[in-house]
């Protein structure tokens, strides 16, 4: 549930800020049509290669918690500066850009947790039910954005919303971190899918 709650919170801001990129640089720039589509393509462009490089460096290091909370960080500082400088189209996207690489750089830590998390019999149960409750998440970011875009004639108070859902994300992996230590330290083997087997007492 934890670990589901870190997928919601996470895409509510990922698919809110993807889904409405496009309106959001209309708005702030009055670009034609063709302007937007290129210029919106510039979060994803830049987070491609990061998000490579982050998985990278967390498969190498084997460090995952902190892998995906910075991130979630990282987008929820870039909304919230974003939300300051509506005025500005270029420092808006290039905020806007710093967010997409936070939501996509979260996404190499934080699927390897369950494993970490559940064990491996557990984790191939219960990675449906966090992929299925998290992408509920997909659904709501969009749809507040769009209600609060509309209730308030700009998009200031869902970028907000959105902030305050991937800094919420974050707190929730590093609570994440806390359960990872307190199930090492008290754990056994079949926190990681091994078999346990009872031996007979020696005299």
């Amino acid at each position: 549930l934890l670990l589901s709650g870190i997928l919601f919170l996470g895409l509510n801001s990922n698919y809110g800020v993807s889904l409405w990129l496009p309106q959001m640089i209309q708005r702030l720039s009055h670009y034609d049509v063709s302007t937007v589509s290129l210029v919106a393509a510039i979060p994803s462009f830049v987070a491609l290669p990061l998000m490579l490089l982050t998985g990278w460096h967390s498969d190498r290091t084997g460090e995952r918690i902190w892998h995906t909370a910075i991130p979630r960080f990282l987008s929820a500082a870039a909304l919230l500066v974003c939300f300051f400088s509506l005025g500005s189209t270029w420092i808006s996207v290039l905020m806007l850009s710093l967010a997409t690489i936070g939501f996509y750089c979260a996404h190499p830590g934080f699927w390897p947790l369950p494993n970490m998390f559940l064990g491996r019999a557990a984790a191939a149960a219960s990675i449906g039910l966090i992929n299925s409750f998290g992408s509920l998440g997909g659904f709501l970011g969009p749809s507040v954005l769009g209600l609060l875009s509309d209730r308030s004639g700009g998009f200031g108070s869902g970028l907000l919303y959105l902030s305050a859902c991937s800094f919420a994300s974050g707190l929730l992996v590093l609570l994440v971190r806390g359960a990872l230590a307190k199930r090492t330290t008290h754990g056994n083997p079949s926190d990681h899918g091994e078999s346990v087997t009872t031996a007979a007492p020696t005299q």
